[in-house]
């Protein structure tokens, strides 16, 4: 047995990580197919707003773990090859959140199939539900609400005209 693994956690680590509780760890998949890259319609408090398909990681996941898991869960497909493309911070206008994304690209040949059932477990459908999917272009993308609007803006054209990144990119803020 690993004597690291059998060690008690330091209160230390233990304060900063009760600290730092409201910072969540979300992966999202790029999944991109003639030049049109798929998003998800959610309502949430009443208002539309389009996402990657994700979700948040849970403890002991790995990231390459929760993003196969979200997709087999939001769209029952099978994703390959996941690449880090990008990462960003998410933070709330009011500072109430904050939210550390890491975008994968990924490729399947499967045809996503969209579940109508609450995103968060334990949210009442009325707040958040996932109503719809569609294959979108980039001009599409411009005229909704859509997020991460970081990589909308500065990842996306970049790799529709390119068809490819040499590096993973920090994206910084998104707010």
């Amino acid at each position: 047995m690993n004597k690291m693994l059998s060690r008690p956690i330091p209160e230390i680590v233990k304060k900063e990580f009760q600290k730092n509780k409201n910072i969540r760890v979300r992966v999202s998949i790029f999944l991109i197919k003639n030049q049109k890259v798929f998003f998800l319609k959610s309502i949430i408090k009443h208002q539309e707003a389009w996402f990657l398909p994700g979700g948040s990681v849970k403890s002991c996941e790995s990231l390459l773990q929760a993003g196969r898991r979200e997709i087999k869960e939001e769209l029952a497909i099978h994703v390959d090859n996941l690449k880090v493309i990008s990462i960003t911070d998410c933070i709330s206008p009011r500072n109430e959140y904050h939210i550390l994304e890491i975008i994968f690209l990924a490729h399947t040949k499967n045809t996503p199939v969209i579940k109508e059932e609450p995103l968060l477990p334990g949210e009442k459908t009325e707040n958040q539900y996932s109503v719809e999917g569609a294959w979108l272009t980039l001009k599409q993308l411009s005229k909704i609400n859509a997020y991460p609007r970081n990589f909308i803006k500065r990842i996306l054209p970049m790799y529709l005209k390119s068809k490819k990144l040499s590096e993973t990119v920090y994206l910084g803020i998104d707010k």
